[in-house]
């Protein structure tokens, strides 16, 4: 109900829900802090007396400023129990194009990005339900398979789409099933077909920001993806584009602490905050080539079961 450009609910919309405007809350912006307790309170914590309190924050915004992602050049990719790739941006100046979402941070910072409902989720649930074997001690055996060599076209839909297609009833689908199908293979395929899903958001958001003569530096974050090297290897490859592996771990609250000290005065533009990172994961151009058909594979099946988007 928000019209991200006014900064005001969306009065049509109002309209025709027989909304009142004082039936919702006043808008504010994420400076907008206020100080002091009510009398109990501050009797029982009086170090907090003063402290001032700002807005919540969602945690995409959050985690973008804490690994960050706060400026325009540094995209996230998140893969934790579910996935991401955000893109701070002008909220005046993107249009979010279809597949993709808009939200703000703050009134001068936007989030543009995609979200997978599938990430660690899915090897977790292959390990409980399907008995194979933690990706913690698979990963020697399944970075040894060669990319797409176990004839496997995987939709990992375990709890439906959300982007591009956001089909809600979406499931999971395995195709290719043989009978020297192993247990790694599945293991891979899955892992090869959650980078295809991030690849499809990738491009689109590429395309949204204009951005195909300056390539984003994307850095990583997330359980799944910085607990697995063999993952990482396979997004990078998948994408074409180098990874950064974040160094922070809380990237939630420290980008929540960084936003409250340019709040107060006492940190003059987050985005000038440097990242801690690792050493960058480089992709080859080979492996890269064999996913992108393997990605195309994914998306004829794709358009069998769910229709096609682009349409």
């Amino acid at each position: 109900m928000l019209v991200i450009r006014e900064r005001n609910w969306d009065r049509e919309l109002m309209g025709v829900l027989g909304i009142r405007p004082e039936q919702l809350p006043q808008l504010g912006d994420f400076q907008d802090g206020i100080r002091g307790l009510r009398p109990e309170y501050a009797a029982r914590w009086p170090a907090l007396r003063d402290i001032p309190w700002y807005p919540a924050l969602g945690d995409g915004a959050a985690a973008n400023v804490g690994s960050g992602c706060a400026i325009m050049g540094n995209w996230a990719l998140t893969i934790g129990t579910s996935s991401a790739i955000r893109a701070v941006v002008s909220p005046d100046k993107v249009v979010p194009p279809a597949g993709l979402w808009l939200y703000l941070v703050d009134s001068s910072r936007a989030l543009l990005g995609g979200a997978l409902s599938e990430g660690g989720n899915v090897f977790a649930w292959m390990e409980k339900t399907l008995q194979l074997p933690s990706l913690k001690y698979a990963e020697p055996q399944v970075a040894a398979l060669p990319p797409d060599s176990h004839g496997l076209t995987i939709l990992p839909f375990i709890s439906g789409e959300r982007s591009l297609g956001w089909h809600a009833e979406a499931r999971a689908v395995v195709a290719g099933i043989m009978t020297h199908t192993t247990q790694f293979d599945i293991l891979r395929a899955s892992m090869e077909a959650l980078a295809y899903q991030l690849r499809a958001v990738y491009q689109q958001l590429i395309q949204a920001l204009d951005m195909q003569e300056t390539e984003p530096k994307l850095i990583a974050s997330g359980g799944a993806l910085l607990s697995s090297p063999v993952l990482q290897q396979i997004v990078v490859d998948t994408l074409g584009t180098s990874l950064y592996p974040s160094n922070e771990h809380e990237a939630s609250a420290r980008g929540v602490a960084l936003l409250a000290l340019e709040a107060m005065g006492i940190l003059p533009d987050v985005g000038k905050v440097l990242p801690s990172l690792a050493a960058p994961v480089q992709p080859d151009a080979g492996r890269g080539e064999i996913y992108q058909q393997a990605a195309a594979r994914q998306w004829e099946l794709y358009k069998t079961l769910l229709g096609d988007i682009s349409e």
